[in-house]
């Protein structure tokens, strides 16, 4: 096996100093893994787990440009073809895609929507969603639409926004493939990341704010999957 000595990249956004992933730092990574998950669906695979703490940091250097690989593909399910579909509720509950939630049918496209999530988070240190439990945070996505709060997102390109919006598309039918992930503009166009690798490191302020994942998402008595999602469903029969 390939050892990868960077660790994981919630380690990079969750880091005692604050976030440490750039907007051109986000831009590599989420090429990085967009390219692991177009492999994949090229081979009918769904990896169904794609977070931050399944994607690996290359280099543990902290002032070298952030580069990962995707890991742990223990959800991964192969299909016999990208039209057909998977049921069951796997993976990392504030990743799941709307038809998850809704428990219908999905396909591949619950790892771009995941992946949407991933740049969130990277980009402004929060969830795309909120929410007291785990119950109120399915709520959230699918009752609210993604928004961008100025206080966070006001250095973030617009470029950037309008990616996440194409990933975080309740309709998975809308939502942005693999392949046209890879080809929009904010990975393919955006000028930090050019001069972040001529440059090859960054200065971080040594006063940004610490990362705090909401104890209120993580913490408390656990429910098993099943137990959140009846809640949530029996509101939603009609969605």
């Amino acid at each position: 096996m390939e050892f990868v000595a960077g660790g994981e990249l919630w380690s990079r956004v969750a880091h005692e100093r604050g976030n440490l992933i750039t907007e051109g730092d986000a831009i590599r990574v989420t090429r990085n893994v967009l390219s692991a998950i177009v492999y994949l669906h090229e081979h009918n695979i769904v990896h169904r787990d794609v977070k931050l703490e399944n994607v690996l940091c290359i280099d543990p250097d902290l002032q070298k440009p952030v580069q990962v690989k995707l890991a742990d593909f223990g959800l991964c399910s192969r299909l016999s073809g990208m039209d057909e579909s998977l049921k069951s509720s796997v993976g990392t509950l504030q990743y799941w895609a709307p038809e998850i939630i809704k428990e219908r049918n999905y396909g591949a496209s619950v790892d771009l929507w995941a992946c949407g999530v991933l740049v969130y988070i990277s980009l402004s240190s929060q969830f795309p969603f909120s929410g007291e439990d785990e119950e109120e945070y399915c709520d959230s996505v699918l009752r609210e639409e993604v928004e961008f709060p100025e206080d966070l997102w006001g250095n973030v390109s617009d470029d950037a926004k309008e990616f996440i919006r194409g990933l975080l598309s309740e309709d998975p039918t809308k939502r942005l493939t693999a392949d046209e992930a890879l080809k929009h503009r904010w990975i393919t166009e955006h000028p930090s990341l050019e001069i972040e690798e001529e440059e090859g490191s960054r200065a971080q302020s040594e006063e940004e704010e610490a990362f705090a994942v909401p104890k209120s998402i993580f913490g408390g008595k656990r429910r098993t999957p099943a137990q959140i999602l009846a809640k949530v469903r029996s509101s939603h029969q009609g969605g």
